[in-house]
């Protein structure tokens, strides 16, 4: 087909690749003429792109997680939660029962480890019946129901209603899991008939996914 060059000011006639390398250039192209459907699927790489070329602005919210990093990119802080309780109340069962210590977190690789620490404090409750034999507290953190940590803090013979030590736990998890998965606190006296529990105010737990 001929090229023609026709009063309006338009061209036709010239077929795909009709036209000399570098022709074409940034100053020819309308203003956002091309978008991301005209670009062929990895068009783009890093030698294409200016220094600081993408900043935060660029980059949708949660486009980038875990499987994103790059082979052997690892111990990155993926998320971190936290929750807060007051209100804890004692217990005088032998078995574990819930602190009201919780929190949950959803795991965005399974490759992930989870750090998780709970801080309180633990008492030995004796009401109005004054001193009491020592006895012991005991505490797990569970994953769903599975525990991951425990830990027992003896409580002295004292003539205060209240007594007790400051509680720390800790521990690196592997949930291999990108469900939602729940850690809690559970509590537990060693003795019958002796009521132990948290101070009620100020406990925290926080889990970590850490990047593998």
């Amino acid at each position: 087909m001929a090229i023609v060059i026709n009063g309006s000011g338009t061209v036709t006639g010239i077929s795909v690749g009709g036209l000399p390398d570098g022709i074409v250039d940034a100053g020819t192209l309308a203003t956002n003429s091309v978008d991301s459907a005209e670009l062929v699927d990895g068009s783009i790489d890093n030698s294409h792109l200016a220094d600081d070329a993408v900043d935060s602005d660029e980059i949708a919210a949660g486009a980038i997680d875990a499987a994103h990093l790059a082979s052997g990119v690892g111990g990155k802080l993926l998320q971190v939660v936290s929750s807060t309780t007051s209100g804890t109340p004692h217990t005088s069962s032998n078995s574990y029962v819930d602190t009201g210590v919780t929190l949950n977190i959803t795991p965005s690789a399974t490759s992930s480890k989870i750090l998780v620490t709970v801080t309180a404090h633990i008492d030995k409750y004796t009401g109005s019946t004054g001193s009491q034999n020592a006895n012991s507290w005991s505490g797990q953190i569970v994953r769903d129901s599975t525990q991951i940590i425990s830990q027992t803090g003896l409580l002295w013979t004292n003539t205060n209603v209240y007594n007790g030590g400051g509680l720390a736990m800790s521990k690196l998890d592997s949930p291999s899991t990108t469900s939602q998965i729940t850690y809690k606190l559970q509590q537990a006296t060693t003795n019958s008939g002796e009521t132990v529990g948290l101070r009620g105010g100020g406990e925290t737990i926080t889990a970590m996914e850490i990047g593998a």
